[in-house]
């Protein structure tokens, strides 16, 4: 137990954002996010791709030199390696970490069911497609995280 609390003390100093796809929502939030990471005030932003395909090695490859970090299932780690794309973190670890989650895929209300009762967190947040939907079409993004952040925890700072 005192681990999981050490664990979950340094998760609440840093802001970590986890996009979870990298389809059409998730790939330009993602590159938004990356890029703009300082101005946002997001330490870190982290993304979970399911698949290791050939097609999209440059895209996971460009999001990852702009400073996002490539999050896979285990099962894929080797696969995504043998392609050439170099996974920072396990998908399950990937989501503790996080101060926010943001699901991208079609799935996204199953996932956070799933995902919520396997690994709740007080702080952190999980939005389904629709939400993140919302947040890819308004520009200020990490303005709307931070609002949504601030109702949940209180706090002006996250």
């Amino acid at each position: 137990m005192q681990i999981a609390g050490d664990y979950r003390s340094k998760r609440m100093q840093k802001k970590i954002v986890h996009v979870v796809g990298t389809g059409t929502i998730g790939e330009p939030l993602i590159g938004l996010l990356a890029n703009f990471r300082e101005r946002f005030g997001i330490d870190e932003v982290t993304f979970h791709k399911r698949t290791a395909l050939l097609t999209d090695r440059s895209k996971v490859n460009v999001l990852s030199q702009n400073g996002a970090r490539l999050c896979v299932d285990r099962k894929h780690w080797s696969a995504f390696k043998q392609m050439g794309m170099e996974p920072s973190f396990e998908s399950n670890e990937a989501i503790d970490r996080a101060s926010v989650v943001i699901d991208c895929t079609p799935a996204g209300n199953e996932n956070k069911q799933e995902r919520t009762i396997a690994t709740p967190t007080t702080a952190g947040a999980s939005l389904p497609k629709a939400a993140s939907l919302a947040l890819a079409k308004c520009m200020p993004v990490a303005l709307t995280i931070r609002r949504w952040t601030e109702r949940k925890t209180g706090s002006s700072r996250w």
